[in-house]
């Protein structure tokens, strides 16, 4: 029905509209928690993501790209290298929780005559395994060519004492050539 202030409005040119819901369970009802959830979701991805906002250059991607690009790079990630790495990771870990609680223990025993000389040495142990951890991986491709650099030499000898025999040999036929 109408008011009474709605009809006295009348005579001064307003229109006035009035929206209605028709029922409870309406399609727009039930979309806008919907759309919140996609709007979360997209917001989470757009934190693990990237904003596609920012100007570098991966950012002018789309969130389906990058996610795409992500999904590609784990496929080419190998499980079982990644668990060898976590392994010596861990032996490293023990080993440097091993040299500091050595170290600790060391300093705290300061009554004794030389503890600190046993630390300075220790921590002197301790900064050199931390600069060789970093040719730790090379050591096994470093020993299998020290020892084909072994075997070429070993052969290398071979050939100069076949080569000096050669030689010899060819010196006494020159010989007995030149006496005939």
């Amino acid at each position: 029905g109408e008011s009474k202030e709605g009809s006295d409005n009348v005579g001064d040119g307003k229109i006035v509209y009035e929206l209605y819901r028709a029922n409870a369970t309406s399609s727009t009802t039930k979309t806008i928690p919907r759309e919140i959830q996609l709007e979360e979701r997209l917001r989470r991805l757009e934190l693990a993501m990237g904003s596609s906002t920012t100007t570098n250059n991966e950012s002018t991607k789309s969130i389906l790209e990058r996610i795409n690009e992500a999904e590609r790079l784990t496929k080419e990630v190998d499980a079982k290298q990644i668990e060898k790495l976590a392994s010596k990771a861990k032996v490293v870990r023990a080993d440097l929780e091993a040299a500091a609680r050595a170290k600790t223990k060391l300093a705290s025993k300061s009554n004794t005559t030389g503890t600190k000389e046993d630390a300075h040495t220790v921590s002197a142990l301790h900064s050199q395994l931390v600069e060789l951890e970093g040719i730790s991986g090379h050591l096994p491709a470093l020993t299998v060519r020290l020892v084909e650099l072994s075997q070429l030499h070993t052969s290398a000898a071979e050939f100069a004492s076949r080569l000096t025999a050669a030689e010899a040999a060819v010196g006494r036929s020159e010989g007995v050539l030149t006496s005939v």
